[in-house]
């Protein structure tokens, strides 16, 4: 009975923490695009200091989380990921269009698969 109870409680434990990184990488991932979009919109539009600070936030935010990010996902995807937004911050001062929105589909596109890459599915087991 005690083990059937210890392996209870593991299971408990496991589900939790599959369940806290599953949220964190969904939320994490889904909010990075948005903001994303929004540095988009704001180089479009022509306001390129606004979107130098808003990369410049997003950069720091993302690096403040990339260590509770790099604990549970694949290190390559998160450090590409890295990468990108400093490259991003690059091409808005260059002012060099076509590599800021290419890098930002990437970055967009990134994410998403980071994302879709925690969902409990048969695809992503096998």
């Amino acid at each position: 009975m005690k083990r059937l109870f210890a392996a209870l409680v593991l299971l408990a434990i496991t589900a939790g923490i599959c369940t806290f990184e599953f949220k964190l990488v969904r939320d994490s991932s889904t909010r990075y695009i948005n903001e994303i979009k929004d540095v988009e919109k704001s180089f479009s539009a022509g306001q390129k200091d606004t979107a130098l600070t808003l990369i410049h936030k997003i950069n720091i935010a993302w690096k403040d989380n990339v260590s509770s990010m790099d604990t549970l996902l694949y290190h390559d995807y998160v450090d590409d990921i890295s990468n990108n937004f400093s490259k991003l911050e690059l091409y808005i001062q260059k002012d060099d269009e076509t590599a800021f929105y290419i890098t930002c589909r990437e970055l967009i596109n990134q994410l998403d698969s980071l994302r879709k890459s925690e969902i409990p599915s048969l695809e992503n087991i096998v």
